[in-house]
């Protein structure tokens, strides 16, 4: 029963990839810049099969319940440590707890703690660098101070000393201040792109109509760092699935019971040789993961550079 569920879960993954493969592909046929990109992306032979792989992954997250043989918390301790084999194929931990429902059930955090965490960072860092682009003079360099300050400060070294203050938090707490100190990078980028859209020919002809300042942001500004934005977003999806399981394997991100990949990874560490299960299907997936993500962002940084989009 269990292999049939894993073969509906490929299944439903390799479905929505030949819908998003026809979609792309009827954008380009259409034309435009964003046509020519998806166009672009869709030929990107590794940048298909990264996608391939992380549809499979959310997939995998989001029927997590329906694909996971065992409950991820039961605790039996006469099935603990047992190697991977027919009945648990990525084993047991020290607990008796199925290995395999944990990463299942793992991925749900990492993709949920991700995807949330860099939307909040780029919704943060567009509207903060977009202001200060657009404003410009003493407050665009007053802004820019201000991230420089913060850029000069690791990012992990500001974690650590928040939890140090906090102690444990909820996952909602951990999303949010996983998003707040992510966007400064983002904020410099954006501010870039629209200090080169304000100057344009478009732009000038917008404000000299007595279009409103914030029309001329959403509506002519904004959609031209889009692209920009697509990109970070997609490499920062990876960074933060590192960042959260380094967190969780230090005991300060995602607390047990709940199954994460970095607190799956510090469960196993104390006994690596004789548990290796315990730690390197976790550690598989995360390295997976963030690899397809980094594919992705590559393929779409590519796909979207406006020099290739013209000579294609």
């Amino acid at each position: 029963m269990i292999v049939v569920r894993w073969l509906l879960a490929l299944a439903l993954a390799a479905a929505v990839a030949a819908v998003l493969g026809r979609t792309w592909a009827r954008a380009g046929a259409s034309g435009g810049p964003w046509g020519t990109a998806f166009g672009r992306v869709r030929r990107d032979g590794a940048g298909m099969l990264a996608l391939r792989f992380l549809i499979f992954v959310a997939a995998v997250a989001l029927f997590a319940h329906w694909l996971a043989p065992d409950d991820p918390n039961r605790i039996d301790l006469a099935l603990a440590s047992r190697a991977p084999s027919l009945s648990h194929p990525f084993g047991t931990d020290i607990y008796g707890r199925d290995v395999l429902s944990r990463v299942v059930h793992g991925a749900r955090i990492s993709l949920s703690v991700g995807f949330l965490a860099v939307l909040l960072s780029i919704t943060v860092g567009t509207a903060y660098g977009a202001i200060a682009g657009y404003v410009g003079g003493r407050t665009d360099a007053v802004l820019m101070r201000v991230i420089d300050a913060l850029l000069s400060i690791p990012r992990i070294l500001v974690l650590l000393a928040i939890f140090a203050l906090w102690g444990r938090v909820s996952l909602g707490a951990l999303v949010l201040i996983l998003g707040l100190t992510g966007w400064f990078a983002t904020s410099r980028l954006v501010r870039a792109q629209v200090l080169s859209l304000k100057t344009e020919e478009m732009i000038v002809a917008a404000r000299a109509l007595g279009a409103r300042h914030r029309r001329i942001l959403w509506r002519h500004i904004l959609p031209g760092v889009t692209s920009t934005v697509v990109v970070a977003a997609t490499l920062g999806i990876g960074n933060v699935i590192i960042l959260e399981a380094g967190l969780s394997f230090l005991g300060v991100g995602v607390q047990a019971p709940t199954a994460s990949w970095g607190n799956m990874i510090s469960d196993g560490v104390s006994n690596v040789a004789g548990l290796w299960w315990m730690s390197l299907f976790p550690g598989l997936a995360i390295v997976l993961t963030v690899m397809a993500f980094n594919i992705i962002g590559d393929a779409l940084r590519d796909a979207l550079d406006p020099r290739e989009i013209q000579a294609a």
